[in-house]
């Protein structure tokens, strides 16, 4: 790890201007190969004057990959005209490291990977490629296969918390524990949100906060760690630890139960053992921020229509829709 600091002197009277003017840069330095983090910070005994604190991978991701790109460019544009004098850089390598007891950003288990570019391929995102060509290989099989590691493993989980425990009810506690909003969550306590790999774009758009790409890289990272390990028994305590920590309030609140269970739940009631049947393609968007449209079907018959920015939001939006008009027939 190298770390960049700069001691940045701003014109007076132009602070607030030019903290505004940060945050929006922010996403440029955030989106180039090799970048870990930054940090801002303002003197208390000099007005005006600022610490810049930037961590690469290496000098040359900071050197050649950021200073020759067309974000750079972006970045003088909104920020190199608030200094008087214009600051000079420095570059320092670590020499004693102090984790601290309340980092915000803390390393897991789930991190410490044998082959460490498998965790790099669960971290990148397709939009990464375009700009990327060096780059072989997204993260979407991986958070395939994660997928069904997480359905599994929480549903074990559940069968083993309680033996009275209905099938219903374990069925909307699954639902809680792997669905997209928890996900991100789990992303976040692990770390994943500020190692994602992202295109420009997507990373201007707020890609580090998507709660699409968050809980995607938790698939994906799960899914590479198995793989790592070679062992699902290696996965299943650390998805274990992350399913505790969810509080009993929010697996049991009715608000959280998915609409895709809800609507399961009635065919099951209603119609009989059969399962609804979704099919979802991609109809449009950007690289780094596609649309999908889905249909689902009960018996071959279409029930509901949705959209969304990945599939599962597609999905969720058709059973909603299903939802939507079973109640109009007073049907639900």
């Amino acid at each position: 790890m190298i770390l960049e600091a700069v001691a940045l002197q701003v014109k007076p009277g132009l602070e607030d201007e030019f903290e505004a003017a940060f945050r929006q840069a922010s996403s440029l330095v955030a989106s180039i190969r090799g970048y870990l983090s930054h940090d801002l910070h303002r003197c208390l005994e000099v007005q005006g004057k600022y610490l810049l604190l930037v961590q690469w991978e290496t000098l040359e991701a900071h050197t050649i990959g950021f200073r020759r790109s067309p974000q750079y460019q972006q970045w003088k544009a909104l920020l190199h005209h608030f200094y008087d004098p214009f600051p000079g850089v420095e570059h320092f390598e670590p020499v004693i490291l102090v984790e601290s007891r309340d980092r915000q950003t803390p390393m897991h288990p789930l991190l410490e990977f044998r082959d460490e570019t498998r965790l790099r391929q669960a971290l990148t995102h397709c939009s990464y490629l375009n700009e990327n060509p060096g780059e072989t290989e997204d993260n979407e099989r991986l958070e395939f296969l994660g997928d069904a590691l997480l359905t599994f493993l929480s549903a074990e989980y559940l069968y083993r918390c309680d033996p009275a425990m209905a099938e219903d009810e374990m069925t909307r506690r699954r639902s809680a524990l792997v669905n997209e909003q928890q996900l991100a969550q789990f992303a976040i306590a692990v770390g994943l949100d500020v190692r994602l790999r992202l295109s420009k774009g997507a990373a201007q758009e707020g890609g580090y906060t998507n709660e699409n790409l968050l809980s995607s890289a938790f698939e994906a990272v799960v899914g590479a760690y198995y793989l790592d390990q070679g062992d699902i028994e290696a996965v299943r305590p650390l998805v274990e630890e992350l399913f505790i920590s969810v509080s009993e309030t929010l697996v049991m609140s009715g608000s959280i139960i998915d609409a895709k269970n809800r609507l399961q739940e009635w065919v099951h009631l209603h119609v009989g053992a059969i399962t609804p049947v979704y099919a979802t393609v991609k109809s449009g968007g950007l690289d780094h921020a596609p649309e999908f449209a889905a249909k689902v079907h009960i018996a071959d018959r279409l029930v509901g229509e949705g959209w969304g920015r990945s599939k599962k939001e597609a999905e969720k939006q058709a059973a909603e829709d299903a939802l939507a008009r079973l109640k109009q027939r007073g049907l639900l």
